[in-house]
């Protein structure tokens, strides 16, 4: 009668927290897509096969080094090869913090993206996942 999934929930700071272990990059989920608000988001679906490469969701490699700028997310492989530091030393006048902000508003993957790669790399097991967001 009822048509009722399993749906496994990350809590976004316990997500931010393993997405900066795992990659060693500056990393906060809300603060993505212009700030988002409080609720959840669904990721969907993630898969555990070699097959699939890299699902970007975005198809830029290169984005302004702007703080707060409209454009906004790298493919995942961009992402992946780029270090903090580069930007960093590209725009000498910016802090830590500054760096962290664009990283955090402006230079991350799909989420799609990042959970087939965290499952890919034995981090996530296949299935639906649901992302909630309170701040």
């Amino acid at each position: 009668m009822f048509n009722i999934k399993t749906i496994k929930q990350i809590d976004s700071s316990d997500w931010d927290n393993a997405i900066r272990l795992i990659y060693n990059k500056p990393y906060c989920f809300q603060q993505q897509y212009g700030c988002q608000e409080r609720g959840t988001r669904s990721i969907y679906p993630v898969y555990d096969t070699h097959d699939i490469d890299y699902i970007d969701d975005f198809d830029s490699i290169h984005i302004p080094l702007e703080i707060n700028g409209n454009t906004r997310g790298v493919s995942l492989k961009t992402w992946l090869e780029t270090n903090p530091q580069d930007h960093l030393d590209r725009r000498k006048h910016w802090s830590s913090h500054d760096l962290e902000l664009f990283w955090e508003r402006s230079f991350y993957p799909s989420i799609e993206a990042l959970a087939n790669d965290l499952c890919k790399k034995g981090y996530l097991e296949e299935g639906v996942y649901q992302i909630k967001i309170d701040w």
